[in-house]
């Protein structure tokens, strides 16, 4: 179990869900904090 945190700083919402997707479809369980 990996319990680091992941920060994503992205403004743009689109990229934030594509991000998001592709760490789920690779099995990526992080916590993922998200700034803009």
């Amino acid at each position: 179990m990996n319990n680091k945190i992941i920060l994503l700083v992205e403004d743009n919402p689109d990229d934030v869900d594509l991000t998001l997707r592709a760490l789920k479809k690779n099995n990526i369980t992080n916590q993922v904090v998200v700034v803009r």
